[in-house]
């Protein structure tokens, strides 16, 4: 009698526990493959869950970042560099310099190491750029803001100070904007309150 012979007799003779453990076999390899499934369906739903924060976390980021450029465009200084033979009570009087220096002047400022030249923006007129500037006083309250650290209420106090000869930036990316020399596209890329734009 061989080895196989043996086994089938002893299953027939406890047929019924061989019956329940072959059932419990089979039972526990069942629960084991459903659970793998769910695991694997699970990943699947949690690198869904994964990938739709990594995207939804990068639009917000990028327009924190555009905020905080908005924000921060304020804090430096706005210089007007102007020919020798520009007037400027012509100036003041057109919202607009009516003299021109090359483009390389330009090119050669932004590239050195005395200063940082941003907010340049493009004009529909001659393939030139228009200077959108912020003109501020320093008045009492303005004053007061800076030394209160109150960076937030200097737009105010310039709006406010407009009967002083006070210009905001989207004030005067506005006035370019009514004068036909930058897109709305343009005004709506620079300014920082867009229904300014729309009064």
């Amino acid at each position: 009698m061989n080895l196989l012979q043996l086994i089938v007799r002893e299953i027939g003779h406890h047929r019924l526990n061989f019956l329940l453990g072959a059932t419990a076999v089979a039972a526990a390899a069942g629960c084991l493959s459903s659970q793998i499934g769910f695991l694997r369906q699970h990943d699947l739903h949690t690198e869904q869950i994964v990938a739709a924060k990594e995207a939804e976390t990068r639009e917000r980021m990028a327009a924190l970042q555009e905020d905080y450029r908005k924000i921060t465009k304020g804090l430096g200084f706005n210089v007007l560099i102007l020919p020798a033979d520009q007037n400027l009570g012509d100036l003041f009087a057109n919202d607009y310099a009516s003299r021109f220096m090359p483009e390389e002047y330009v090119q050669r400022l932004a590239t050195s190491k005395v200063a940082t030249i941003q907010h340049l923006l493009p004009s529909l007129q001659q393939d030139k750029r228009e200077l959108a500037l912020e003109i501020m006083f320093n008045n009492s309250p303005i004053a007061s803001a800076i030394r209160f650290g109150k960076i937030e209420t200097i737009d105010t106090n310039i709006v406010t100070g407009r009967a002083s000869g006070m210009v905001s930036l989207d004030e005067s990316i506005k006035r370019l904007l009514n004068a036909g020399r930058i897109s709305r596209d343009t005004a709506d890329q620079f300014v920082s309150d867009k229904r300014l734009l729309a009064r």
